[in-house]
């Protein structure tokens, strides 16, 4: 029992020197803060800082037209934005972003009958103002007229988003009033900027899409949540020439659950693409139809075919992917991205 008071005098001392020690040699101290004194402000380097908010630029989501070209369009931008919507470069009307970002926008007057391409800007609350980065192209039919015997009348209006750096993606298709949502389509055969050709359609979403031509597969693309895809296959798959185009849905375990077959042609482009007074040929298309859009009046399809006649053989058969000259078309009604409704035959 004697032991425990020695030991506890022994942690007692050790505890005494150790207070000691710190006393005696004491580490460094802080500098004093003086009340109402400002610490010296010490410089961030540039690599440290958060890296600035990048404006928001406005986009479209959706574009419903009528025939007569009465519009609806809808998109987002930055919140409260001033976002401004020009049809071929001309002002049609503004509106405020609200507090999400979103915008609905109805033009006063309707579209014009022929190609329209729709633009946005935006304007945010600090000043800074933003562009899309794609716009839209829009074909309106017009009212319905008196056609001649056995000319099929006009189809709705066709809003397709063409980005510039990918396939055109189809906001409003004629086919949309006739397809059930999830059916497969093929909408769009397209040209990009470098001459590689593109394919854009809907299916069910979530599902497959692969492409063969010629029985040979040459590409995959998954669907959109919105029943969209698109696909741009390798530059070297398909060669120029007519070729046979299938287009299979699948679902999971690679199952077809749709199918879409079509003759088409891949044409030799240069680096600049579809000039303005070139047309590529879609699904569906027809020379009575194309001739309607870009010059008023179906019965004019006899200029698209004397102009083209080392490619038409016969008016009747023509085929997605082929460029045809539109002698006298004035720019934008006949834009080489512009898809159009149509019958399978001219007339």
């Amino acid at each position: 029992m004697a032991r425990w008071p020695l030991l506890l005098f022994a942690l007692a001392m050790l505890a005494v020197g150790a207070v000691g020690w710190f006393v005696v040699h004491p580490g460094p101290r802080p500098s004093p803060v003086v009340a109402g004194a400002t610490a010296p402000s010490v410089p961030v380097p540039a690599a440290q800082l958060p890296p600035a908010a990048s404006p928001v630029p406005p986009s479209f989501d959706i574009v419903r037209v009528t025939p007569e070209g009465h519009a609806v369009i809808a998109g987002r931008a930055a919140p409260s934005a001033e976002v401004t919507l020009r049809d071929n470069g001309a002002v049609i009307g503004s509106v405020q972003a609200d507090q999400q970002g979103q915008f609905v926008f109805v033009p006063a007057a309707p579209l014009p009958t022929g190609g329209s391409e729709l633009t946005l800007t935006a304007r945010g609350p600090d000043g800074t103002e933003t562009a899309a980065a794609a716009p839209v192209v829009v074909l309106v039919p017009g009212p319905p007229v008196a056609t001649a015997a056995g000319a099929p009348p006009p189809g709705p209006a066709l809003a397709v988003l063409v980005p510039p750096n990918a396939a055109p993606r189809v906001l409003q298709t004629p086919a949309d009033s006739e397809r059930q949502h999830g059916q497969l389509g093929l909408d769009v055969v397209d040209y990009d900027d470098h001459g590689n050709i593109r394919f854009a359609g809907s299916a069910p979403p979530g599902a497959t899409v692969r492409l063969y031509v010629d029985n040979a597969m040459v590409g995959n693309a998954v669907t959109a949540p919105d029943g969209r895809w698109t696909l741009t296959p390798r530059e070297d798959a398909i060669a120029p020439g007519a070729h046979q185009l299938r287009v299979d849905a699948l679902a999971t375990g690679g199952r077809v659950i749709a199918r879409i077959e079509l003759p088409f042609q891949r044409e030799t482009l240069t680096s600049q693409a579809v000039p303005a007074d070139r047309f590529v040929v879609q699904p569906g298309h027809s020379l009575w139809r194309i001739a309607r859009r870009v010059y008023g009046s179906g019965v004019r399809y006899t200029v698209i075919y004397q102009a083209n006649r080392d490619q038409i053989r016969d008016p009747d058969l023509i085929y997605p992917g082929q460029v045809f000259k539109l002698p006298g078309a004035a720019p934008p009604a006949a834009t080489g991205s512009m898809p159009t409704p149509s019958a399978s035959k001219s007339r």
